[in-house]
């Protein structure tokens, strides 16, 4: 009985040492998942903290992003409100020069007209004044047909006649 009593006492002593083991084991297990839940926690702050940065830095960059387009949406509409600015004084401008070209237009045709008028005139007086020469031609030809011009040998040197002098032309 002794001997049996003793194995008891051996299999208790293996079975509370083992189970000493497996109770440090767990214990260990534990706190090292204690510590990996401590330094997982610490990494989920730390990814909130870099997401919340990132998230801020994002929402300020679309913030510049927007301040600037709409800068330069400002400004494209100040130069398209100044293009449109030269563009009608152009035009009107344009409009100016037209009229006053027109109205030199207008007034350098009637000058046309009124000179080619002129013209026509001048050209049937001219008409007139030569049937009239031809006409006082061949009268003044019938009235002094035998008219003789009497001159020097002196006189058949030079391109012209004098008539002046002493000579007398006589009918």
């Amino acid at each position: 009985f002794f001997f049996s009593s003793r194995r008891r006492h051996t299999r208790c002593r293996e079975v509370s040492w083992a189970r000493r083991c497996v109770q440090e084991t767990v214990s260990k297990a534990k706190s090292e998942a204690k510590a990996l839940k401590i330094s997982l926690d610490a990494e989920k702050e730390k990814v909130k903290t870099q997401a919340k940065e990132f998230t801020e830095l994002k929402n300020k960059t679309e913030k510049t992003n927007q301040e600037f387009l709409d800068k330069q949406i400002k400004k494209d509409k100040i130069l398209v409100s100044t293009a449109k600015a030269k563009l009608a004084k152009i035009q009107k401008d344009y409009l100016v020069v037209k009229n006053d070209l027109l109205v030199k237009i207008k007034k350098a045709n009637a000058e046309k007209k009124q000179i080619d008028d002129d013209v026509k005139l001048q050209k049937t007086k001219f008409k007139s004044l030569t049937a009239d020469f031809k006409d006082l031609k061949t009268k003044l030809a019938k009235d002094y047909k035998d008219c003789l011009l009497y001159t020097s040998d002196a006189a058949d040197d030079t391109p012209c006649v004098y008539l002046g002098g002493r000579r007398l032309i006589k009918k």
